[in-house]
């Protein structure tokens, strides 16, 4: 599970993500209060590329979202908003130790997926 978003934070608002990786009984934690470092590659609306990297571990996903529906979300507490989500997201990751040893490649076409908003605004402000 990974979520990245422009966060509104005392009248102001910064760019944070959550998220977690489950491998062998061990939870692998991501999240901008972390010592992670994360790198967003957009290649267009449906396709995009997460790098991942913490003290231990180099995480990188694709991500490929291909049928879309249409989902009501919330604008300023009222559900007046739509946005596409794809249930059958082709996604691939793979898990890497800082010598660049693969330790988990997988990928599934049993993903969710949603892209909302600027994303290329969130490009930018992750850099």
């Amino acid at each position: 599970m990974l979520s990245i978003a422009n966060i509104p934070w005392i009248k102001k608002s910064f760019t944070g993500f959550l998220g977690f990786f489950y491998h062998n009984n061990q939870i692998h934690h991501f999240a901008t209060y972390r010592p992670t470092k994360l790198q967003l590659e957009i290649a267009d609306s449906n396709q995009l590329k997460i790098n991942i990297e913490n003290k231990n571990n180099t995480f990188i996903i694709n991500a490929l979202s291909t049928n879309t529906g249409m989902l009501k979300a919330p604008v300023k507490g009222a559900m007046d908003r739509r946005i596409s989500e794809s249930m059958d997201a082709i996604l691939k990751i793979t898990m890497m130790d800082k010598k660049g040893n693969i330790i988990f490649m997988d990928s599934t076409n049993i993903a969710g997926l949603d892209m909302v908003g600027d994303y290329h605004k969130l490009q930018e402000l992750i850099k």
